[in-house]
Parts: C-alpha cells; structure tokens; sequence
C-alpha cells in the first residue's frame, strides 16, 4: 500500500520537500505512517511539535487525511490515501 504524505507552510520548510510517498503494509493506521515520517523527519522538528519520546506530532499539528482531519491515530489507512500535516499559524 501506498500512501502521499504532504507538508505544507513551516511544515514543508522544516523537512525541506513538499510531499513524500510511504509504502505501508496492509491496513496500517496513521499511528504507523506518523512514526514512519518521524524516522525521516523527527530530528528536524523543534519539541513544540515533536514528541521525540512518544515519537508523534504535539496538538499543535493538524492532520487531514483525505481533506478531513483527523485527531485519532488509530484510523486505517486506504491504499492511495493523502495525509496533510499542517502547523496553523495565529496572527493578527
């Protein structure tokens, strides 16, 4: 199974590339496919939205997967699924 992980904004300039591709095994959950993006990216993100010890994203980061998000790291993944991760940013 395939998925496209994309990051946009701060997110896209911490880990230096738009998008990646991860392969997954059958019926893997967003749990599995965030520690996968944590092995390629974990170092390059601050602690105020890296867990490095529990090796997922703070509250801080949204998550969509297929333009919904998603708070449950237990949701399955679809072959050919879009996850999005996103810092929002405030400001005024």
């Amino acid at each position: 199974m395939r998925i496209r992980v994309s990051f946009l904004g701060t997110m896209e300039r911490l880990v230096g590339q738009p998008n990646m591709e991860v392969a997954l095994l059958d019926a893997f959950t967003l749990e599995e496919a965030v520690r996968q993006i944590g092995k390629n990216f974990g170092g390059k993100f601050p602690p105020e939205i890296w867990d490095a010890e529990q090796k997922v994203f703070t509250h801080r980061v949204s998550i969509f997967i297929d333009s919904t998000e998603v708070m449950d790291l237990g949701q399955t993944l679809q072959n050919g699924s879009e996850i999005l991760i996103v810092l929002p940013v405030a400001g005024g």
